[in-house]
């Protein structure tokens, strides 16, 4: 069994408390509406408390292109296991490279969910019952 380093666990959560709250503070001047900015940042948040709690180096991930594509990935299949929808984990790595991008590493190399490409098929007025 491994010893956990309490110090370094606590620089971690607050390394990463601090990047929120630089998050939260260039979201308030990001060129986005109202509903994109509370949007990045619960997914943002999301992210990051996911981060805390990963078996990760959390300020690393912050600090490294590659560290930071491996968490993000991690964090991807961790939404998927939790069986979240397609749009909704392609909405989140949106946020994650949005915060990334404000960071200066730019977008992690995480590919996207295959969405569905047809379009719902309408109901015939016999189906559109109350």
């Amino acid at each position: 069994m491994g010893t956990v380093d309490i110090e370094s666990t606590q620089r971690d959560r607050s390394g990463l408390q601090a990047a929120e709250e630089s998050y939260a503070a260039a979201l308030k001047r990001a060129p986005l509406s109202a509903n994109t900015r509370r949007a990045y940042a619960g997914r943002v948040a999301g992210f990051l408390a996911w981060l805390a709690g990963a078996d990760t180096d959390g300020a690393e991930s912050l600090a490294d292109p590659h560290a930071r594509d491996f968490a993000v990935r991690d964090y991807k299949a961790h939404l998927k296991a939790a069986r979240h929808a397609p749009a909704s984990v392609n909405a989140a790595l949106a946020a994650v490279d949005h915060f990334y991008d404000q960071l200066g590493l730019g977008p992690a190399k995480a590919r996207r969910e295959a969405l569905p490409q047809a379009a719902p098929r309408a109901l015939e007025p016999a189906d559109q019952r109350l």
